[in-house]
């Protein structure tokens, strides 16, 4: 039974996750136990990260090693980040139109 009930949610957890934890670079691996996203299982992860990979967002390590997925943010997920992260600094409309931009591409 799935812990994870918003995809959505999960991928962007996913992202602020290996953001934060890289530093706010481009390609510096972390390793990422499952249960730190949203206290998720291992198969719910991975199918979020696979999703977040095919569409050039993150790099990772699909072997499963010592309980965890090592992961790095590309170019690309890098700068949905960064947009994120500014949209919050816009006005009102401005902000709401930037995330609109941001989610459509974690979103489908």
């Amino acid at each position: 039974m799935p812990v994870l009930t918003n995809p959505v949610n999960t991928r962007l957890e996913i992202l602020k996750t290996v953001y934060n934890l890289s530093g706010k670079k481009a390609g510096v691996t972390v390793k990422l136990h499952p249960a730190q996203i949203n206290g998720g299982y291992y198969s719910e992860i991975k199918y979020q990260l696979r999703f977040l990979s095919e569409r050039g967002l993150v790099d990772f390590n699909k072997s499963f090693i010592y309980g965890r997925f090592q992961v790095s943010l590309t170019a690309e997920g890098l700068q949905l980040m960064d947009d994120m992260y500014g949209a919050l600094k816009l006005s009102e409309a401005e902000k709401e139109e930037q995330l609109n931009k941001c989610f459509a591409k974690i979103r489908t």
